[in-house]
């Protein structure tokens, strides 16, 4: 009768568990020393060795010819328990066992003495499926044992187990077998089996068995039924994956934007019957080692892959940044999320390697950083190729000569609000409020030559005099100066990449804004959202925003928020070029409405 490989080499001594040193070495020198516990619990993953050490602690405890805490595995007491043929050792299933009335009837057998071991060994393995009556009736002999019974509990899940029954036990935290070891143990199953194992498919095998020793056996037991020489190829054939050549590639063809050649790729999947879900969980774990190495270099030991596959995650880092990375992540585990409830599996596949060739599908605050980190890279090659980049000019409202107001309409000062929170709501004159605005009026007046300048000089500054209001017959004199206007703040999209890391609230709230610089330390924050102005009151948001522009400008300003006014009545565009031509002196001619013209 064929046996399973995971079977036929199942660990018999301490000496032969792998990954477990730590564990092994302390329950050897127990029972070395004559100092086990009455009750022990073994918690970690599947695959970790926590039943198999259970077997080799009853073997130890009740072996008469144990050397160094190590059974024999020559005696009956050894064999018997191997076998299961041995009545003082019993193993239950709590998944099926998790009543109350097995373990009465556990209880009442505890009672007795072994017949032929040492100590009567009740191994419970997936413990946490008990009830609750189940444990309040455990943990009673629990607490006052016979001195010939020993509990051995193992669980996966140790959280849903009482903490009565975890006080009284000795707990042993099994980790996640490392590749390393779990490829040395496939090497040498292999080499027993008269087989070849490649290193790189003792890797792959490590990777996907996710620390488990079980399930790498398993998979090597899968491949050595097709072939005696285990390949990658033949790994991916048997598993179903699609490789590390085929993850590169796919990467690689997002990152030069071909969407045509991504379609293609993921109809052949798709025809190939692949599982779809389990090729987005691979490239997440692809995307993840290549944002690993982009973070930190010198990070290798975090890579489950061999030296080849290492170089060339070396190679494509090089060609990534960390916003596309993080962002990748993001739309591949949310693609995975959707097609878990969705009929068409090969549609969100499609939608999620789209998105990340090409960040302007996608609206999403990380698309937008991604876009712009690129704009920067172009700019830095073009910077060293000695291409000279210049920024474009800074757009005003209109270029035209400014229409001088009234002398006896004095202008009113700028008187920024101050709120008890240090924010200011800034009043701008009319000129600097059009000036702040981003686009242009939707019907400028048409652009005029300059006017002529008057005949007679204006009086001195000095001097004192107020000149008299003009007629109408009389040219108005101009203003001697025209107030700063405000400068737009080139850097701003670094100040909201900032503020993204230290405040993603607030970085929210000022999507879509523009900042200016009205002068004297004081910056106009004008925010499409009207909660800015409400938000930036409160101290948190305000020193954030304050620090971002520190790092990135290296000024401390005083904020002021745009005050959103109600749009007011739009003037008679015929009275304004009415006005104006009487300014410039140029005869207005009304038409005759008598006579229907």
């Amino acid at each position: 009768m064929y046996l399973a490989l995971y079977r036929k080499y199942r660990p018999a001594r301490f000496a032969d568990v792998a990954g477990q040193q730590a564990i092994t070495e302390t329950l050897r020198r127990q029972v070395a020393e004559g100092k086990t516990a009455h009750s022990y619990l073994f918690t970690g993953s599947r695959g970790t060795g926590k039943t198999t050490c259970a077997k080799i602690l009853a073997k130890a405890v009740n072996c008469p010819n144990a050397k160094d805490g190590e059974p024999c595995l020559e005696c009956d007491i050894c064999k018997g328990i191997d076998n299961g043929t041995l009545l003082d050792v019993v193993e239950m299933d709590a998944a099926s066992n998790n009543g109350v009335d097995q373990v009465r009837l556990l209880k009442e057998e505890a009672v007795y003495t072994p017949a032929q071991s040492r100590y009567r060994v009740y191994i419970i393995d997936e413990v946490h499926m008990m009830s609750v009556a189940a444990f309040n009736a455990l943990l009673k002999i629990m607490e006052e044992p016979p001195a010939h019974v020993k509990f051995i509990l193992a669980t996966t899940e140790v959280h849903k187990v009482p903490a009565t029954i975890l006080s009284r036990c000795q707990r042993f935290d099994f980790k996640r077998i490392q590749p390393e070891d779990i490829a040395g143990r496939l090497g040498y199953i292999a080499g027993q089996e008269q087989a070849v194992l490649d290193p790189d498919a003792a890797f792959l095998l490590a990777k996907l068995a996710d620390g488990g020793m079980r399930d790498a056996v398993s998979m090597l037991d899968q491949c050595l039924t097709v072939d005696s020489h285990v390949t990658t190829q033949l790994v991916t054939e048997i598993t179903g994956i699609t490789g590390s050549d085929y993850l590169f590639s796919i990467t690689g063809q997002i990152l030069a934007g071909d969407k045509g050649g991504l379609l293609k790729q993921v109809d052949a999947l798709y025809r190939s019957s692949k599982d779809l879900t389990r090729f987005l969980m691979e490239l997440v774990q692809h995307l993840r080692s290549l944002m690993l190495l982009k973070a930190d270099p010198g990070c290798d030991s975090l890579l489950v892959c061999s030296g080849q596959e290492l170089e060339q995650y070396r190679a494509q880092a090089a060609q990534t940044s960390l916003p596309f990375l993080l962002r990748g992540i993001t739309v591949l585990q949310q693609a995975l999320d959707s097609m878990a409830t969705s009929p068409d599996k090969k549609l969100w596949v499609e939608m999620a390697l789209l998105k990340l060739s090409d960040a302007k599908l996608e609206d999403s605050g990380q698309a937008l950083l991604q876009r712009l980190d690129a704009l920067e890279r172009q700019v830095a090659q073009l910077a060293q190729t000695g291409v000279t980049v210049t920024a474009a000019p800074e757009v005003t409202a209109r270029e035209t000569t400014p229409v001088p107001e009234p002398v006896s309409e004095k202008p009113e000062p700028e008187t920024p609000k101050v709120s008890s929170e240090g924010t200011q709501e800034a009043t701008l004159s009319p000129s600097a409020e059009q000036a702040v605005q981003a686009q242009p009026p939707v019907d400028p007046l048409p652009e005029e030559p300059p006017a002529a300048p008057p005949e007679f000089a204006p009086p001195p500054e000095d001097s004192g005099e107020i000149p008299p209001p003009p007629s109408q017959a009389e040219t108005p004199k101009p203003e001697p100066t025209a107030k700063a206007q405000p400068k737009l703040l080139e850097s701003w999209g670094q100040v909201l990449e900032e503020i993204s890391k230290i405040n993603p609230p607030l970085f929210g709230v000022l999507s879509g804004s523009i900042a200016h610089d009205v002068g004297g330390g004081r910056l106009v924050v004008d925010s499409p959202y009207e909660m800015f102005s409400a938000m930036i009151k409160k101290e948190n948001y305000l020193s954030s925003l304050q620090k971002a522009l520190f790092q990135v400008t290296g000024n401390k300003y005083r904020i002021l928020t745009k005050k959103k006014k109600k749009a007011a009545p739009q003037e008679n565009r015929l009275e304004q070029l009415e006005q104006r031509a009487k300014q410039l002196q140029i005869p207005i001619i009304h038409p005759d409405t008598s006579s229907g013209q």
